[in-house]
């Protein structure tokens, strides 16, 4: 593999990487924050849209962390190659 394409590849990786994280950490906000919501109202139709987004919602988090696991797998193995070499550089 060229130089070139390994941190294109590894820039695309990282990237895709950090939005899963955030993907992740605010589908967690959301579920916390509404869970917090639905138990102060006796709104059945609040509660019933709340149970139907909730299985969406669901899966988008567990793909999120599955991406978080799989991308972090090669963002772990080049981290010395590709990012820690420039940062030893400049101390």
């Amino acid at each position: 593999m060229s130089q070139t394409f390994g941190v294109l590849i590894i820039m695309i990786n990282n990237y895709f990487h950090d939005v899963a994280t955030v993907l992740f950490d605010g589908k967690r906000y959301c579920f916390v924050d509404n869970s917090k919501k639905i138990s102060d109202t006796d709104n059945n139709a609040v509660i019933d849209y709340f149970l139907n987004i909730f299985s969406s919602m669901t899966r988008l988090a567990r793909f999120a962390l599955i991406w978080i696991i799989v991308g972090g797998v090669p963002r772990t193995i080049f981290y010395v190659d590709f990012e820690w070499s420039n940062a030893v550089g400049k101390n």
